[in-house]
């Protein structure tokens, strides 16, 4: 039995002959994990990092030289596959994700440098692509040092007062200068400012469409009302008390543009306020009135309102002329302090100091009997639904 089993080392028919004839990395695997008392396995070992190392030079990816190094750290290849590992995840490293891993797993490697160059490249590609002042703030914040940073800031900044422009709103300009301490723009933002808020201002009342036959003439009265109304509120901003008011009745006919008929210079403001009269339904023997007044602030150099309120009301269908009179009146007055509530947020106007307790002093209250709803344009934005909402009522 002795004798049979020394032939059968000597043929080669053991777990080493095995091992050896298959001569693979796995099958040398299973040898030393089988056998670790073996006398063959520093044999083993050796003939394994041979074909391990053969197989990192044919390869070249990151995983056979990571197998290499797990397997003998102190191999005789080791240095050399510590180098061609990290030349090889670099190689892998195509993609934002793969670069920004390298840079955080090995911040000693060989192509650091390589990768910030890369990344740089990426960013800038990127924000030209998006072109917009957000990409263009992201690419600044990355790459705060590189050669494209200051171009991107001038993008940037371009951009930005683009947007600043198409909105032409006081807030727009008040936010560009806050977020752009050496912004190129600032000297036309805040010449621009100074145009936007005024400190006098022209009112002009307009009668505007009417469904009754007999039509509908301003009042003395009614524009006495709406002027005194106006003044006592515009006054508390730091208005001169002194302000021009005109009042004209259209007869059903399309007015022209405010700006074309009453001109305004900088810091001078147009208010505008617009009477309406629709019918609403029959009940016998009289209609409902349906009251839209309208109340627009014009400044110099833009044909677009920088905001807008407005309040539709119906009133009773017994009401009797004196008391019409006085409803349109009521309701141009309560457009009108919608607007200019709104417009003490929204800083229109050049305002003084004025004490917390008075800031939300105007009231919105409708007549006994009448119904109203509400809407706003501010500064050239989205439309509201409500201007109750808006204001926080």
């Amino acid at each position: 039995m002795r004798v049979a089993l020394i032939l059968l080392l000597l043929s080669g028919c053991g777990p080493w002959g095995a091992a050896r004839r298959a001569n693979t990395v796995e099958s040398y695997a299973d040898f030393l994990a089988g056998y670790p008392d073996h006398g063959k396995v520093p044999t083993a070992l050796n003939r394994s990092e041979k074909l391990r190392w053969k197989r990192c030079e044919d390869r070249r990816d990151s995983a056979s030289f990571r197998a290499y190094l797990y397997a003998h750290p102190d191999g005789e290849n080791a240095k050399k596959a510590t180098v061609q590992l990290d030349h090889a995840i670099w190689r892998e490293a195509k993609t934002r994700r793969g670069m920004e891993s390298y840079l955080l797993n090995y911040p000693e490697g060989r192509h650091i440098s390589d990768a910030v160059v890369a990344l740089e490249k990426l960013d800038w590609s990127e924000a030209e692509e998006a072109n917009t002042a957000r990409a263009y703030a992201s690419y600044i914040s990355h790459n705060p040092d590189s050669e494209r940073a200051e171009e991107a800031r001038v993008r940037r900044d371009d951009l930005l007062w683009a947007a600043v422009t198409d909105k032409d709103s006081v807030q727009a300009y008040r936010r560009y200068l806050e977020g752009n301490q050496k912004g190129n723009y600032r000297d036309k933002a805040q010449a621009r400012i100074e145009q936007l808020i005024f400190t006098h201002a022209t009112i002009v009342v307009r009668a505007r469409d009417t469904w009754r036959p007999n039509g509908r003439q301003l009042s003395d009265n009614l524009v006495r009302e709406i002027k005194k109304q106006f003044a006592k509120e515009l006054i508390n901003l730091g208005y001169n008390k002194n302000m021009p008011i005109h009042s004209v009745d259209h007869k059903g006919k399309q007015p022209p543009h405010p700006l074309d008929s009453h001109p305004v210079s900088a810091g001078t403001g147009l208010i505008v306020v617009d009477l309406e009269e629709r019918k609403g339904e029959e009940i016998p023997p009289a209609f409902v009135t349906i009251i839209k007044a309208t109340v627009s602030i014009y400044a110099a150099g833009r044909r677009d309102p920088l905001g807008s309120g407005w309040i539709e009301q119906r009133t009773s269908p017994y009401v009797p002329p004196t008391s019409q009179e006085r409803m349109n009146w009521d309701a141009e007055v309560r457009a009108g302090d919608m607007l200019i509530r709104a417009i003490r947020q929204e800083e229109f106007l050049k305002p003084k100091a004025v004490e917390a307790k008075d800031k939300d002093r105007i009231g919105v209250h409708g007549p006994s009997g009448s119904e109203a709803a509400y809407g706003s344009h501010m500064d050239g934005g989205k439309k509201d639904g409500s201007m109750m909402n808006r204001l926080g009522h």
